[in-house]
């Protein structure tokens, strides 16, 4: 006797699984290998500058705040070559780099981010900033000529702390 789920044969279930978990494993491979050979596209190569409120253990103000030292300035420099050099405050970008964040299917289902920038940030952002080195992660979009997204703070397991939620960068005149 033969065992069937649903009139199917258990032997013809297996072997569709067994090709499903194949071609799934293929594509993640494929789409890891894609995203791992792409550079950045013209639109985003150059210098990124804008104003942002900081939200961490100095921030002076409640949101929205009053206080100027509250709103940091954020210049960002990405090359054709995936680095990412730049400022935010007094802080400077170590060791970044952008990636692309997300496939198509990503995006169609609208998970993720277009792009990501990870690395570290040396020194504090102001003067009562006493952080020496932080580990950052900078998700953002192109959305209508601006990048759009957010700077965390990334500490090993812990979910990422936001530091600048709100992010709003500008394109510099090429």
């Amino acid at each position: 006797m033969k065992k069937n789920i649903f009139g199917i044969p258990l032997k013809t279930i297996i072997i569709f699984l067994i090709i499903l978990l194949i071609i799934i494993a293929a594509s993640v491979a494929y789409n890891r290998s894609v995203m791992n050979n792409w550079n950045p596209p013209e639109s985003l190569v150059g210098k990124w500058t804008g104003q942002s409120e900081v939200f961490a253990l100095f921030k002076k103000g409640i949101s929205p705040s009053k206080y100027p030292e509250d709103w940091i300035i954020i210049e960002i420099m990405i090359g054709a070559d995936r680095n990412v050099t730049g400022k935010i405050g007094d802080a400077e970008l170590v060791n970044c780099t952008i990636k692309q964040n997300r496939t198509w299917f990503e995006r169609l289902v609208r998970i993720k981010t277009d792009y990501i920038i990870t690395g570290s940030l040396k020194n504090g952002m102001v003067q009562e900033d006493t952080t020496a080195r932080r580990d950052i992660s900078i998700p953002l979009n192109l959305s209508d000529g601006d990048l759009k997204g957010s700077i965390f703070e990334v500490k090993g397991w812990k979910y990422p702390d936001p530091l600048f939620p709100r992010l709003l960068l500008t394109p510099e005149e090429k």
